[in-house]
């Protein structure tokens, strides 16, 4: 006489199903075996606690924290995190834990900054640790341990006027606002942040900018001012003349003798000639 079959097989097949079904499937992770992401985060049951490592229930060494809260979004921000990202550099958004930003050419939240450098300071683009969030550190003047922060940005809209959304960088997937204007002297070559002698000022567009140190002496030819050594700007002395790095003036006294300072119109720096 055959005896019925025992129905535990299918009810386990069954539950294991409806298991499966129910997303109850829970990895096999020891106290403290597994790293915390960057953003804080941890397996469904477990929390990541301050030594970075992910706990479940209330194991581990103290109650779960953030030890370095987001910032605050920026005002008046609609920029949204692109497909495919974690967050959004630009307004500060995304990250549970830490700040958005960028290292090694991906946008990632980060879990600690002690950036206080603000835009357009001299900083370590190495370790992307100096500015503040939102912030950039840009290799400048083809280095790769001197960079300036620059800010973040999706459009026109994000930068601070009259900066321009039209910076770019090998380094970041995000685009960056231009420095705004500085308060520098092209004469007295002072003003600019000093690091390694990698920056000076120079006389431009009608107004000055901190920009790599140029290498063309005086007289030679030229096709743009931070090209000329310092001191020095590009110009075109006559209309048919190729332009040259001539010294920088205000007056007559900032020129060597037998030279006069010519500004040209609604410019406030000249040329001596």
């Amino acid at each position: 006489m055959l005896l019925p079959r025992s129905s535990k097989p299918r009810f386990v097949i069954l539950l294991g199903l409806l298991c499966v079904a129910a997303n109850c499937y829970r990895p096999n992770i020891s106290q403290g075996g597994l790293r915390c992401t960057d953003a804080g985060t941890c397996p469904e049951g477990f929390q990541c606690k301050s030594n970075g490592r992910c706990y479940e229930g209330d194991a581990g060494p103290e109650a779960p924290i953030c030890a370095f809260p987001p910032p605050s979004s920026k005002v008046d921000c609609s920029s949204t995190p692109a497909t495919g990202q974690p967050c959004d550099p630009i307004c500060q958004t995304g990250c549970a834990c830490g700040f958005c930003g960028v290292t090694s050419g991906a946008i990632k939240c980060l879990p600690v900054t002690e950036g206080t450098k603000d835009v357009g300071a001299i900083c370590d683009p190495q370790s992307q640790a100096d500015c503040k969030p939102g912030l950039f550190c840009r290799p400048e003047c083809q280095t790769t341990n001197v960079g300036r922060c620059y800010q973040f940005c999706a459009s026109g809209a994000d930068c601070e006027a009259p900066a321009l959304c039209n910076v770019s960088s090998a380094n970041s997937p995000v685009s960056l606002c231009s420095l705004p204007i500085e308060q520098c002297s092209p004469i007295a070559l002072t003003g600019c942040p000093s690091t390694g002698n990698v920056l000076a000022c120079y006389a431009e567009n009608n107004a000055q900018a901190c920009e790599c140190v140029g290498t063309t002496p005086a007289g030679n030819t030229c096709q743009f001012a931070s090209e000329c050594i310092p001191g020095y700007t590009c110009i075109s002395l006559t209309s048919t003349a190729l332009a040259t790095c001539e010294k920088v003036c205000l007056s007559g006294s900032d020129c060597s003798a037998q030279t006069t300072c010519n500004n040209p119109t609604g410019a406030p720096y000249g040329y001596c000639r």
